[in-house]
């Protein structure tokens, strides 16, 4: 039977165990701190306790991530005893001793964890504040702007205004998708305009994939599209070569006003003067970020990492290779085009990733039209943080490709400066402890460093910026990552801590997302002992009480339940002995048939 708050014990358990054995097991689904980031479905994540019920979170299944939505989730303000758990890469997370990780051994709960087990992980974007304004970007006057004589404003502005989108402000839910469509539209789409007040809006990708998530987007946005397979055989210099792409096209007249609106070039972008939108420059970073991710999908540089020799016999050496952004102008649209280049190196400097250098060159072949275009490029700084903030803060959209690939070298690079992180931690306590008189062989032997390491800090004043790993990207990918996008994290420490709240969430099958990034399940030994005990119950003619803990505070307090699921044994009418967390089915009989 359930527990309810007017669970009479004495009458459930105390009188019917001086006849007979009464086990009670009580439960809950104690779960997450409430400050725990959660992924969702749609590369975003949001804090635990804003999370609501229906919602589709990121979840793993059959070596694969796929969704699955959440069937409850609300705080609870009874928590207690609690882990704080955190990995060599320096993620972290709170979280109750119940709660189950995979592991290279499979599910195991907090509690049995011990340092240096591996747990799965799947990174997810950095978070950036939402847009909370009202700001108008697009309303009926700026739409009826662009329209033509011929055009029949009023069946387009009734039909953006059923979908939601006119007028459209900074708040509105779909604007980061708009923004998504609109990197893409900057980079490899088109706005394109025929005759007889024909509009197309149209994409080219890579992958059937990659089409299928711009169909998503726009079938969200209200509107419906088609994909078709491309194929062609090319000739450049003499050299024949086969295209292979797909293209995605929209004939919403409507919504090729909404992007014209919101400052979209419109036919060749090669031929045509154009600029970033201003509402886009002095947008929210989660706007920015959406309109990166779409644009260097397309356009964007794809992160490598080589393996390069060094010098002097020193052996190999990883090395970042990021390629440039590049894109054409025709001659006498250059310094527009090198305006809207320093506009991209503005938006990209906000997540911390430097162009270090913006230029022109020209290209090799004349077109048929007889123009030579230029190409613009923005250079990269190719050092780690730049390649992280890349893969960590923007991603790319609509390319699986270049968006796997992110995942694994961004990944990577969270371990490299993570570790250099920690190492100029452990310089600067040791100039610290130098300071107090500390021996430099005392401060070797307290940070665990060898003794010529903090020689050469202290008296040769070496830097610590060249923190020493031997383990290699491809190397390190064959140990660390797990095929579907996950990568196990070593557990560098496990803490005891005590919390007063946290997160209860419950999701349908498979019963697992991601917290912090980390792999979780809710349904933890509460849910796993449950069917056991049972089975158990039926086989001995036990009776079984269930009691919720979330239900039923007092009873749980007074029996001094910390730890869930705590299961009692009552009989003559007082507990007898108890277990807590999993337990073996033998030992379970045992204790039954102890005393039946």
């Amino acid at each position: 039977m359930e527990g309810s708050k007017a669970f009479d014990i004495n009458k459930e358990v105390v009188e019917p165990s001086k006849k007979a054995l009464v086990i009670v097991d009580f439960y809950a689904s104690w779960c997450v701190s409430t400050d725990s980031y959660i992924a969702l479905t749609n590369r975003d994540i949001i804090k635990a306790k804003d999370l609501k019920k229906n919602s589709n979170v990121l979840c793993f299944n059959k070596n694969k991530l796929t969704t699955t939505s959440i069937l409850k989730s609300f705080e609870s303000q009874k928590a207690g005893h609690c882990k704080f758990i955190t990995t060599e890469n320096g993620r972290n997370i709170k979280i109750t001793n119940d709660h189950l990780f995979f592991t290279k051994k499979g599910w195991k709960s907090a509690e049995n964890l011990r340092v240096n087990d591996c747990v799965a992980i799947h990174p997810s974007f950095e978070k950036f504040k939402e847009d909370i304004s009202d700001t108008t970007l697009v309303d009926e006057n700026l739409i009826l702007k662009f329209l033509e004589k011929r055009m029949t404003h009023k069946d387009y502005i009734t039909e953006l205004k059923k979908k939601g989108l006119l007028p459209l402000k900074t708040n509105n839910k779909c604007i980061t998708i708009l923004s998504r469509l609109i990197g893409s539209l900057f980079s490899d789409g088109n706005l394109y305009i025929g005759k007889n007040n024909y509009r197309e809006i149209s994409f080219t990708v890579g992958t059937k994939q990659d089409a299928k998530e711009i169909e998503n987007d726009l079938n969200i946005l209200g509107f419906k599209t088609h994909i078709k397979e491309k194929i062609s055989e090319n000739n450049l210099f003499g050299r024949k070569f086969t295209t292979h792409c797909y293209g995605v096209k929209c004939c919403s007249t409507s919504l090729w006003l909404l992007f014209k609106s919101l400052g979209v070039p419109i036919g060749n972008k090669t031929n045509t003067d154009y600029i970033l939108p201003s509402w886009l420059m002095k947008a929210s970073k989660n706007i920015q970020k959406e309109f990166l991710s779409g644009y260097i999908g397309g356009d964007g540089p794809k992160p490598t990492i080589l393996l390069e020799q060094r010098k002097e016999n020193k052996g190999p050496c990883d090395h970042l290779l990021l390629n440039d952004i590049e894109f054409h102008k025709n001659p006498k649209s250059l310094k527009n085009g090198l305006k809207y280049a320093k506009q991209l190196s503005k938006l990209f400097s906000n997540f911390g990733i430097k162009i270090r250098n913006i230029f022109s060159e020209d290209e090799k072949y004349v077109r048929k039209d007889g123009i030579t275009p230029k190409i613009i490029h923005l250079q990269f700084t190719t050092n780690y943080e730049n390649g992280f903030n890349l893969c960590n803060k923007i991603g790319y959209s609509y390319c699986k490709q270049k968006q796997e690939n992110a995942i694994k070298i961004g990944e990577f690079l969270k371990k490299r400066i993570y570790e250099r992180h920690c190492w100029t931690k452990k310089h600067n306590k040791a100039m610290q402890l130098y300071t107090k008189n500390h021996s430099i062989k005392k401060i070797s032997e307290k940070l665990n460093l060898s003794y010529d390491t903090v020689f050469g800090w202290i008296k040769g004043n070496n830097k610590p910026t060249t923190f020493k790993h031997y383990e290699k990207y491809k190397d390190w990918l064959k140990k660390e990552y797990i095929n579907g996008g996950l990568f196990w994290n070593k557990i560098s420490k496990i803490k005891n801590i005590y919390l007063k709240s946290v997160q209860i969430i419950s999701t349908k099958e498979p019963h697992n997302f991601f917290a912090n990034d980390f792999l979780v399940h809710n349904c933890g030994p509460c849910k796993v002992l449950g069917p056991l005990l049972e089975k158990l119950c039926n086989e001995y003619k036990v009776k079984l009480v269930k009691i919720d803990v979330e239900q039923n505070e007092a009873l749980a307090e007074e029996f001094g339940v910390m730890s869930i699921p705590t299961v009692i044994f009552f009989k003559d009418g007082i507990a007898k002995d108890f277990f807590v967390g999993s337990y073996p089915e033998k030992q379970i009989k045992d204790l039954i048939e102890k005393y039946k």
